[in-house]
């Protein structure tokens, strides 16, 4: 779920991500994965680009954990996985797309969340950014949007002014309507 909060993550690019698109420096600074295809296993990302996510600390942190108990081995006096992929299954298998939004939808629900889904999580990614003041032509690069067309049309986080002033003028009114009664 960090991942695919804080990184902007689409469904297929969590299921898909591999160790060695992984960067995890010791410091966090300079960590990033990387949302690549890899078209001999028939896994493309949905712009067909290649991205560099730099880390939010709490990836990081959750990614280093992972690593740390993931089942390696020894290839050419290299420490490697024994499996490929970030998330999988014990015995390797990477977990499918359906499985992560299907479980997401049984944690929404046991928490009680009338509605959220999966991709909800990247359309906060880009709001939380925007609200932040990250201009919309590296939110659509940090989420691999190909248009930023896509980014104001979809995933916007501004709140026009205009609408901030209208809802102020609201407060106002209701706010005159209380104390009359």
């Amino acid at each position: 779920l960090q991942v695919a909060y804080r990184g902007g993550l689409r469904r297929k690019e969590l299921v898909n991500l591999r160790w060695d698109a992984v960067r995890l420096d010791e410091s966090g600074e300079n960590s990033v994965i990387g949302v690549v295809n890899v078209p001999e296993a028939g896994e493309l990302t949905k712009s067909r680009k290649n991205r560099m996510v730099p880390m939010h600390p709490l990836v990081h942190r959750d990614l280093t954990e992972l690593w740390n108990c993931t089942s390696k081995k020894i290839i050419d006096g290299t420490i490697v996985p024994c499996s490929p992929y970030v998330f999988c299954w014990p015995d390797g298998r990477q977990w499918k797309p359906d499985w992560v939004s299907r479980t997401f939808r049984v944690l929404v629900k046991g928490c009680k969340i009338a509605s959220c889904t999966l991709h909800d999580l990247r359309r906060s990614f880009s709001t939380l950014a925007q609200r932040r003041g990250v201009d919309k032509f590296t939110v659509k690069d940090l989420g691999g949007w190909s248009e930023v067309s896509v980014v104001e049309r979809h995933y916007t986080g501004e709140v026009p002014e205009v609408l901030r002033n209208a809802m102020k003028k609201i407060e106002l009114n209701q706010e005159a309507e209380v104390v009359s009664l």
